[in-house]
Parts: C-alpha cells; structure tokens; sequence
C-alpha cells in the first residue's frame, strides 16, 4: 500500500532562483551573501524541506540566524518587532 506521494517542484513546477529574486529586490552583494548564508546555504533550509518542526518555530530560528548574518556583514540591526 502507497502511504505518502512525495513532491519534488524545485526548479520543475516553479522556479527556484535565490540570486535572482535577491536582484529583483537590488539587494547589493554583501546583503545578498548574508542572506544566502542565513537561509538558503543554511542547515535549516533543508530542515524546513523535511518538514522538521513548525513554520512558526523555523522562521524563529531563521530570523535568529539572519540578524547574525547581517551584523557579521557589517549591516547593523536596530530592532526587531515580533508579532505576537
């Protein structure tokens, strides 16, 4: 008996072009490696793909992860405004 159909989109059903979105948004190169290390070279990345844990707790994680990016690339972090 079939017990799960798995779906694999990337790059077939949709594209899957982080250095090209990041360009549509005029990100410069230092903002754009940042984030690619935050989260697409990033271990959570493929965690979210397995589906291990939820939405909520990886974006916490991912956001976590971002600010230490962005502050390791010399962009400094004001504040942060979670909602609740």
């Amino acid at each position: 008996m079939i017990r799960n159909i798995i779906f694999d989109i990337g790059k077939v059903l949709v594209s899957y072009e982080p250095d090209a979105y990041m360009d549509r948004l005029g990100l410069d190169e230092k903002a754009k490696s940042a984030i690619n290390q935050a989260m697409f070279q990033n271990k959570l990345w493929d965690e979210s793909d397995q589906g291990l844990g939820t939405p909520e707790e990886l974006l916490q994680k991912f956001m976590i992860i971002y600010v230490y990016y962005m502050q390791e690339s010399g962009y400094h972090i004001v504040q942060i405004v979670a909602k609740e």
